[in-house]
């Protein structure tokens, strides 16, 4: 039995990426369209180093541990995708509307934690369901973590104007709507957020 599963949420903040279909014979039987809107790389990276801030889902180590080994991924934007995850973890604790769009808080979220990411997580500190839909034989997870440290290390340094974000709890969201305003893309630019 095949099932698809499919997260359905607020729109992304940063403008699709357009992606083309990865070619197959039957693809001629359709009149399919040339490309695909897809979340940005950075957004999607984002989102996943926000849920690896309150739980480890190994799938997500394994995503990220991929972009970053892989090219042209690996050339992803590090100010943008340490931005985004700082917002989007912020947002996860304290919630965010831009009507007809709502983040709700998500149970178990925490502030954005720098030194989560300039030391060696163990394999015990991860939740391992799913792995094996994703590689097999599945990874070792401490091999995991370590490959994750390095090209992560970058998400351990934020900015003056991160940190500030970082320490301002829930009084911090005149800032962090001013962040997400400023986005590349402005997706948000004059519309209702709060």
């Amino acid at each position: 039995m095949l099932r698809t599963k499919l997260d359905i949420g607020p729109a992304p903040w940063l403008p699709p990426d357009a992606r083309s279909w990865v070619h197959l014979k039957i693809h001629e039987a359709y009149q399919l369209p040339a490309s695909l809107p897809v979340m940005a790389l950075a957004e999607n990276m984002a989102e996943k180093i926000a849920r690896l801030s309150r739980r480890t889902p190994a799938r997500d180590v394994y995503d990220l541990v991929w972009i970053a080994t892989n090219s042209p991924h690996s050339s992803f934007d590090r100010e943008l995708v340490r931005r985004l995850s700082i917002l989007k973890t912020w947002v996860d604790q304290y919630g965010l509307q831009s009507p007809p769009a709502r983040w709700q808080p998500v149970a178990g979220a925490t502030t954005y934690d720098p030194t989560l990411w300039t030391r060696l997580r163990v394999g015990e500190d991860f939740d391992d369901e799913s792995i094996g839909l994703l590689a097999v034989p599945a990874p070792d997870l401490a091999d995991l973590a370590a490959a994750m440290l390095g090209p992560y290390s970058f998400l351990g340094a934020p900015d003056e104007l991160e940190q500030d974000i970082i320490g301002s709890g829930a009084a911090g969201r005149s800032q962090v709507i001013a962040q997400i305003r400023s986005l590349p893309g402005a997706r948000f630019d004059g519309r209702e957020l709060w």
